[in-house]
């Protein structure tokens, strides 16, 4: 995984060098969970919803259809998981940089895009909620901790027109965020978004 986020930095900076670039922002819905197995029989998790928003960049090579992106967005993720007969709600919140291939096809009067690449999660804060309260999470490979890098493939599509896209993009996560014994957790997410272009270099 590491070298796979190596090698989209170094094509993003190749990219950046003679193209086109956009810089946006970006706003929408997150709907996540974890797969939790323990000795490789899954456990009871549930959806949870969330937000995120952040800086979008992208790099067009010019009279080409194929694209670069990347961005940092403030992720609100996690799951609601029941454990020894109690109910915990787990918000987990990330600074999340993913590093996309795009393609765009010209539908007339927008434009349809799709998108593929890897994604690098580092979380900020987590908590632990139930009705005997709430307590912090702390990030480490100790007893009670959780991993604090999550990292996977993401993949999405969506439309743009002018200076708008409409979009949809799943991130499957390949890390053990976990840290007990004969647990395995691995995050995944759906998100619904809105990303508006406030910059363009052509």
């Amino acid at each position: 995984m590491k070298t796979l986020l190596y090698i989209s930095f170094f094509v993003l900076w190749i990219g950046a060098a003679n193209a086109q670039t956009k810089i946006g922002i970006r706003g929408g819905l997150t709907l996540s969970n974890a797969q939790i197995k323990y000795n490789g029989a899954k456990e009871e998790t549930a959806t949870r919803y969330g937000y995120q928003g952040g800086i979008t960049l992208e790099f067009a090579r010019k009279n080409r259809n194929s694209f670069f992106n990347t961005a940092i967005l403030y992720t609100l993720k996690g799951t609601n998981y029941t454990y020894q007969d109690t109910t915990y709600k787990i918000p987990v919140t990330y600074i999340e940089i993913p590093f996309n291939f795009e393609f765009k096809q010209d539908l007339g009067r927008s434009m349809a895009f799709f998108e593929l690449g890897p994604y690098l999660g580092i979380a900020i804060s987590a908590q632990a909620k139930s009705d005997d309260g709430t307590r912090d999470i702390a990030f480490g490979r100790g007893e009670d901790e959780i991993s604090p890098i999550d990292a996977g493939f993401n993949f999405g599509a969506g439309i743009e027109k002018t200076k708008v896209k409409f979009g949809f993009n799943y991130a499957l996560g390949l890390v053990n965020v976990d840290t007990r014994d004969d647990y395995k957790s691995k995050m995944h997410s759906f998100a619904f978004y809105i990303q508006y272009t406030l910059y363009t270099k052509n």
